[in-house]
């Protein structure tokens, strides 16, 4: 529903007995106020203020303009609103099924903290901000009851969801429980063993890395995870292999959720139902979206920023050889380190030539998905001891990779990827905690004509540069490609039917409520 301070003229709203309108203007009759919406053959519909609780905002997608629905006959209204309200009873009751039947799974019911607990957690030398405190209370809750955890933690990039994740597996540790931490990615898996073996180092924690390498090493491990000797497993979905045989497993912890294809879920599915779970993400996808709006799952959103934090300055525009060296020259002359992205492999070592073209003697770095992974991580170490000035690379850097010292990003070809995509790169740049001013730099083809969709993209990226826009973005990519079914694997589909998101979330709400 909206509230006047909502409405914006020429902009499109779903009106419960009449459809699609588009609002016009307000206007004063009788010295009342009266908000104007029209309707199809050029018939105009007026509500007062307290009539506005009928509407819903209508998100459409790039130039496809909505059409209007006409007040003198309603049926194509009434034939999409009752269609709707089929399918939302029809996914009410797979809803309720699906996370009735997991909330009432009984779980393990994890111990109070240890005076072990307070002392790993005090161990940092930063204080987390109120929203991270808030988050981890909510996570530790759940596991201290009797029914399995289903949390989701959505934070911005670099606002310490992984603090948070090591809190949590120190917990289950502390009742002899076995964690896994499953990432979906090689590079994410490494930068999580480094992490978490620095975290503890000082604790008797036993942390392994599980590659997909079949060799002694792996087989001796796969015997140690068996027999309970080790504690955390950090790996990709080789973790949900049908030949690991935990002992006693307590905790998953799934970093990157939305980057999980349908096949890994069902794995979860299988050997998760009654261990504790905890997601984390920076950009949730549209279902989960649409879930945690519904209050079907349960979120956590650290909605605070670390202290001395800022956020990238964010700009678009086309690829121009003066505007880059400059960008290029203006970190360089900081002591920083440059991310160039773009995900064409191909194109990286045209992109080499041309930048050390523009910057003689600097020293460029190229990696990328087709590479082995240890020279990958032997390159990275590389860049972390500060012997390359500049990381040219695919969207393999997207997650996982932190280099504190890098703090300008330009992205080409930025127009083909995804907002959520972007904003994980956005990410990446900006995390050394010290309050430097970082830049992403989003460019295209200087002869490529951007289509409306594109462009509509990256003005959302500049627009919604702040700390704390990953779930802003979130919502905005799923209005763009559609929001689709809420489970299932369609993430587009009958949204578009022409009653707007807004409007069928409600609808399957009430239906949530009529039936439980």
């Amino acid at each position: 529903m909206i509230k006047k301070q909502d409405l914006i003229e020429n902009n499109y709203y779903i009106n419960t007995k009449y459809g699609i309108g588009q609002y016009k203007r307000k206007e004063t009759f009788n010295n009342k106020i009266q908000y104007c919406f029209l309707y199809a053959q050029g018939t105009h519909y007026y509500a007062d203020e307290e009539h506005l609780n009928e509407f819903y905002r209508y998100n459409y997608i790039g130039n496809n303009t909505p059409k209007l629905d006409s007040i003198r006959n309603k049926n194509s209204w009434k034939k999409r609103k009752n269609k709707s309200i089929v399918e939302a009873k029809k996914q009410a009751n797979e809803l309720l099924q699906i996370y009735k039947n997991r909330s009432n799974q009984e779980g393990f019911k994890f111990s109070k903290d240890t005076c072990l607990q307070k002392q790993f957690e005090s161990s940092i030398s930063f204080e987390l901000s109120s929203g991270q405190k808030r988050c981890i209370n909510e996570i530790k809750l759940d596991m201290e009851s009797n029914r399995t955890m289903d949390r989701l933690l959505c934070g911005d990039v670099g606002y310490g969801k992984t603090e948070l994740a090591m809190r949590a597996a120190f917990k289950a540790i502390q009742d002899h429980k076995q964690v896994i931490i499953l990432t979906p990615s090689k590079i994410l898996s490494g930068q999580h063993y480094s992490d978490f073996k620095d975290r503890f180092k000082n604790y008797d924690v036993k942390i392994a890395l599980l590659t997909s390498q079949r060799n002694k090493k792996r087989t001796q491990l796969l015997q140690e995870i068996e027999l309970g000797e080790i504690d955390i497993i950090i790996g990709t979905q080789n973790v949900l292999s049908y030949n690991i045989h935990y002992k006693d497993l307590g905790l998953m912890v799934i970093d990157e959720e939305h980057k999980f294809g349908v096949s890994t879920k069902d794995k979860i599915k299988k050997i998760s139902s009654n261990i504790d779970i905890l997601s984390m993400t920076g950009t949730p996808i549209p279902r989960t979206l649409n879930l945690t709006k519904l209050n079907i799952r349960n979120v956590s959103i650290i909605d605070t920023p670390p202290l001395n934090k800022k956020a990238p300055i964010t700009e678009s525009y086309s690829w121009n050889d003066n505007k880059i060296k400059f960008v290029i020259n203006r970190e360089l002359k900081r002591g920083g380190q440059i991310f160039v992205v773009d995900n064409n492999i191909k194109e990286l070592y045209i992109l080499k030539d041309k930048i050390e073209t523009l910057v003689p003697n600097i020293k460029i770095a190229i990696v990328h998905g087709k590479m082995k992974a240890d020279d990958i991580d032997n390159i990275m170490l590389d860049v972390l001891d500060k012997k390359y000035d500049l990381i040219l690379a695919s969207t393999v850097i997207e997650v996982g990779i932190t280099v504190k010292n890098a703090n300008t990003m330009i992205i080409f070809n930025a127009q083909n990827m995804g907002l959520a995509q972007l904003h994980q790169l956005r990410g990446r740049v900006g995390r050394s905690n010290n309050n430097i001013e970082s830049y992403c730099i989003l460019t295209y083809s200087n002869d490529k004509i951007l289509d409306p969709i594109a462009k509509e993209r990256l003005q959302i990226m500049c627009k919604n540069s702040c700390l704390g826009s990953g779930f802003k973005i979130s919502e905005r990519d799923a209005e763009i490609r559609g929001f689709g079914e809420i489970i299932g694997t369609n993430q587009s589909g009958h949204i578009a039917n022409g009653i707007g998101m807004d409007y069928y979330i409600d609808i399957l709400g009430e239906c949530i409520k009529g039936i439980s």
